[in-house]
């Protein structure tokens, strides 16, 4: 076998470098900051290491929408907690979470993560580490209401009210920062079909019937609708990998 001299092949390192090929190191550093692809509605992504991470308890972020929608954030949260209640993980409350970052002097790591979390990408190694201390949490989950519509059905319309609300979520390991757990929801609820009476409109309604049955038309309350989307996803959070066995007493 003809050997290469040492030189040589710190001249290919060298050009490989410069190059821009990726060494492994490299490799694992773009693969962790590469954006997450969209997902469609009511889909998932798992990270493959979940097992491995062990999460048990989750920081509960602040809730945001793409619209500051102050509605939106206040009746999303409330549902979402809500959902969790029942699930086995020990979970902080968005409510608590910004007062225990600015205890912990983290507001400059959550300003940072917060940022990240907006493009998908993951927090890094030194934020995540003063927001787990702040937290004292194994994960942040991050929540933005991405669709927040009500529409009624006009009275001499065909068709049917609804309401739909959707949400996008988002779970960061606080070991080191990495995106481990993504989804994306909708939920719609109509309300009553629509069929008016035929004729125009002075004639199929000169006596106000139809004006009368516009309360008939409402669809459902956005409570109602977040009480459904929030259970979905609360069903659809990965389950805490199994406590290790401790070990056997000789």
């Amino acid at each position: 076998m003809k050997r290469i001299p040492a030189i040589s092949l710190g001249l290919v390192l060298t050009v490989a470098a410069a190059s821009g090929l990726a060494t492994p190191a490299r490799a694992a550093d773009e693969a962790k900051d590469k954006p997450a692809a969209k997902l469609k509605k009511n889909q998932t992504w798992v990270a493959p290491d979940w097992e491995a991470r062990a999460i048990r308890s989750i920081a509960v972020a602040p809730m945001r929408s793409v619209d500051r929608n102050a509605e939106a954030e206040v009746l999303a949260r409330k549902g979402l907690e809500a959902a969790l209640a029942g699930k086995p993980y020990r979970f902080r409350p968005a409510q608590t979470f910004l007062e225990s970052v600015k205890r912990g002097n983290a507001e400059p790591a959550w300003t940072a993560a917060s940022a990240a979390a907006t493009k998908s990408a993951p927090f890094d190694t030194t934020s995540a580490s003063a927001l787990k201390a702040a937290l004292t949490s194994d994960a942040v989950l991050v929540a933005t209401v991405t669709n927040w519509q009500r529409y009624v059905v006009d009275e001499h319309t065909r068709g049917a009210s609804f309401t739909q609300v959707g949400v996008d979520l988002a779970m960061y390991s606080l070991a080191d920062g990495a995106l481990v757990w993504r989804g994306s929801f909708v939920e719609k609820g109509d309300g009553p079909y629509n069929e008016p009476v035929s004729g125009d409109a002075t004639q199929r309604d000169p006596s106000g019937y139809n004006a009368g049955r516009k309360a008939a038309l409402e669809p459902p309350l956005y409570e109602e609708v977040i009480e459904k989307l929030m259970t979905r996803v609360a069903s659809a959070l990965p389950k805490p990998a199994p406590a290790a066995a401790a070990p056997a007493k000789s």
